[in-house]
């Protein structure tokens, strides 16, 4: 969004400028929201896998390079 010398706007830059801010924080909310989204789904997903045995703490460990 940028920064600006907000004492030296008017009252129309101003409003400009809250509203191209909110824009801006609106994204990055929904950005995070995805993203927390896909790690939940994630971690879902492996504790289903080690709760039903596809995976195992010792598969962790082995080298498999």
């Amino acid at each position: 969004a940028g920064s600006a010398d907000l004492a030296s706007m008017n009252l129309d830059e101003l409003g400009a400028y809250i509203a191209n801010l909110h824009s801006f924080e609106q994204a990055r909310s929904n950005e995070r929201r995805a993203l927390f989204d896909r790690i939940d789904a994630l971690s879902a997903e492996l504790v289903r896998r080690y709760r039903d045995g596809e995976a195992d703490v010792d598969g962790l460990l082995t080298d498999d390079e």
